[in-house]
């Protein structure tokens, strides 16, 4: 498998241009199974952490799976590099683990509660009016 591959399916009207950064060609190939019969979905992806950046900006995706764990480069610095990346900052992305290292999926939350704080408020403000609602029943 090379490192990367641009749009082995290809849409004819795009909607959603989706970038998979992960290392196991397993993964890559059930990923591509699934999406190949949606026609609006445009699919990429990047086996090389190094090179995933680089690729993002090339393919400019709407969403980006990103493996947690690669050889080179971690999920959660490449998740850092994309915020600070104006073009890529607003990209939502998300992380894929067959890790089951409770420190790592902490930390990982923890990263994610930091650089999206305002989200996180509004999550928890919601579930405490998810609460009061409950309650009342």
């Amino acid at each position: 498998m090379e490192n990367t591959q641009a749009h082995p399916i290809v849409a004819t009207e795009v909607r959603a241009v989706v970038l998979l950064v992960d290392n196991q060609a397993a993964t890559v190939e059930a990923i591509r199974r699934m999406l190949e019969g949606c026609r609006d979905i445009e699919f990429h992806f990047c086996s090389d952490a190094v090179q995933a950046e680089e690729i993002a900006m090339e393919v400019l995706p709407t969403v980006i799976l990103q493996e947690l764990k690669m050889p080179g480069l971690d999920g959660l610095t490449l998740v850092k590099r994309y915020r600070v990346n104006s073009a890529l900052r607003e990209v939502p992305v998300m992380m894929l683990s067959d890790l089951v290292a409770p420190e790592i999926k902490a930390n990982a939350f923890a990263r994610w509660l930091k650089a999206n704080a305002q989200c996180a408020r509004a999550i928890l403000k919601l579930s405490g009016k998810k609460r009061c609602l409950n309650s009342k029943h």
